[in-house]
């Protein structure tokens, strides 16, 4: 949400309900033209949506994810399908060291074993454990990455986010971001 501005005339819509529509739209997976009549015109709630940025029109992308050890985003960077698992995850890295200070263990997965991220996370005072597969032919709950991809199941409840439909990558974040919080509310809420 928009930070509060002393300029101007108030917004004529109620952002709570804007919240409520974009929630309702990340769970629900349809269209910006299919979103009930309650919550108000779709093109003040696509426009309270997709601010001022004009954005890239990007296709593939690639979703790197930081979460805690119960499985809440800490953070996410969508990169292009183009770039290294291991430039992506950099992103991440140097995020994590300028939030979380006292942090100094994380676990990756075997794609993200390269040279540079490892030289980067040692500059940065991380240690590194790289879940490795042991037996690539039969299926083996693996320590620690479990965690993510759970955190990858609850991010494809919401419709919107099993499949990539968006071209834009910071719209795709911002679902991301959406859906993750709605999982938060709830875990408070105790639903």
């Amino acid at each position: 949400m928009p930070r509060a501005s002393h300029r101007g005339r108030k917004p004529s819509v109620d952002l709570r309900e804007v919240l409520n529509a974009i929630r309702y739209l990340a769970c629900s997976g349809g269209g910006w033209r299919m979103l009930p009549i309650h919550f108000g015109p779709w093109q003040t709630v696509y426009w309270w949506f997709r601010g001022y940025d004009g954005g890239k029109r990007i296709v593939g992308r690639k979703r790197h994810v930081a979460v805690d050890t119960d499985g809440r985003r800490l953070l996410v960077n969508l990169s292009t399908a183009d770039v290294l698992d291991s430039a992506g995850a950099q992103t991440i890295l140097t995020a994590v060291r300028k939030r979380w200070l006292w942090l100094k263990q994380l676990f990756a997965d075997a794609g993200y074993d390269r040279t540079t991220l490892m030289d980067k996370a040692t500059f940065l005072d991380f240690v590194v454990g790289i879940v490795r597969r042991s037996d690539p032919k039969s299926f083996h709950v693996l320590p620690r990455r479990w965690v993510v991809e759970r955190t990858f199941g609850w991010m494809i409840r919401s419709r919107r986010l099993v499949r990539d439909y968006k071209r834009r990558l910071d719209v795709s974040e911002a679902m991301i971001h959406v859906s993750m919080g709605a999982l938060l509310l709830r875990r408070i809420a105790h639903r």
